[in-house]
């Protein structure tokens, strides 16, 4: 019996230690360090770690742009307080200039920096603009943003770049792979909670016993994600939601009151825009979550821009144009274009030059 405990011993700890050394080697092949000890399912999940280089931890919105990136000839730069730039040079952020707030659709994803709305708009009013917007927000990180950077920056005008499906993240706790604050609705007004946004976690997360062992091991995690990645690092795990669509809609409307608190005490002009991607902008109808915001910002007295009429009118009429307003990603058109970010700036342009 001896024997037996001993022989399975040896072959457990040669097996051990085989597998030890095909993971420090596959490691090292892919030169991915042998001392960290990082469970690569939370990497894979992670939308700071997804965005190394171009994103931050904020205690307060969850995450932001990195302050001052940079790199001669790159099409993507930021400045302080992580302000995506509008061309590729770092400028520090002139007062008394517009600031714009909103998601990925207004910082810019997938053109350069001279290409978002707010870059074509400053050339066009020839006012400075500061882009402080970041992929995947929510109206309540926007709101949030709004109030950090009013008394950094004094702006005259504050222009909040929705994009309509931007209040249903209003009713997430992790959205797309980050914690992020999120507010509740008490005696008819948005309390804020989640505060201290939490950094992304194995634990945080709750990927479960399984992958909070094994998804330390590169071998093992390289393997699974050629093999079956959707069952191995589930897209479950990027999204938590708290509230219901219709909550996350009334939460942006309570946030108004947020935003005309700002609005007097810094004396601030504030245009409160609705964006929508390709499909709903052809659509018969917006879709429902979006009148309701605007409807609710005009309420308060700011001025809106609805981007549907304008672009509906061109899904019917001009179909070829309409579809050069967006960017191919992976074969449905996503993100504006260069030319759709003009078409917007230029909406922009006709309200703030109206006085």
């Amino acid at each position: 019996m001896r024997k037996v405990v001993a022989g399975l011993t040896l072959t457990s700890a040669s097996l051990f230690i085989s597998l030890l050394g095909f993971e420090a080697g596959w490691r090292l092949y892919n030169q991915v360090p042998l001392a960290t000890t990082d469970n690569f399912i939370i990497q894979q999940l992670d939308i700071i770690r997804q965005n190394t280089g171009a994103m931050v931890h904020d205690p307060v919105l969850g995450w932001r742009l990195r302050e001052n990136v940079f790199t001669q000839g790159s099409g993507f730069t930021t400045g302080a307080y992580g302000l995506r730039m509008n061309s590729n040079a770092i400028h520090p952020p002139e007062a008394d200039g517009i600031l714009a707030i909103g998601d990925s659709f207004t910082a810019g994803s997938g053109v350069t920096d001279s290409e978002s709305w707010p870059a074509q708009l400053e050339q066009m009013i020839h006012q400075p603009v500061h882009n402080a917007a970041a992929g995947a927000w929510g109206v309540d990180q926007m709101v949030l943003r709004a109030e950090q950077l009013a008394p950094e920056l004094r702006p005259k005008v504050l222009i909040l770049g929705i994009l309509g499906q931007d209040s249903l993240r209003n009713a997430f706790e992790i959205y797309g792979g980050g914690y992020k604050p999120y507010f509740v609705i008490e005696h008819g007004e948005a309390i804020l909670r989640g505060v201290p946004v939490p950094k992304v976690s194995t634990r945080s997360m709750d990927i479960g016993i399984l992958r909070e062992i094994f998804g330390h091991s590169y071998l093992l995690h390289w393997t699974l994600m050629r093999v079956s990645p959707t069952k191995w690092v589930h897209d479950q795990y990027r999204y938590r939601q708290i509230h219901s669509d219709q909550t996350g809609v009334e939460i942006s409307c309570h946030l108004m009151d947020r935003l005309l608190r700002l609005q007097e005490e810094y004396s601030l002009r504030i245009i409160v825009a609705m964006q929508y991607g390709a499909s709903e902008s052809s659509a018969q109808e917006p879709p429902w979550y979006g009148p309701p915001v605007l409807a609710c910002a005009e309420k308060r007295g700011f001025e809106t821009v609805d981007t549907y009429p304008p672009l509906k009118s061109l899904a019917d009429h001009d179909h070829a144009r309409f579809v050069g307003l967006w960017l191919n990603e992976g074969g449905q058109l996503g993100h504006m274009s260069a030319a759709g970010n003009g078409l917007v700036s230029e909406l922009f342009r006709d309200l703030l030059l109206k006085q």
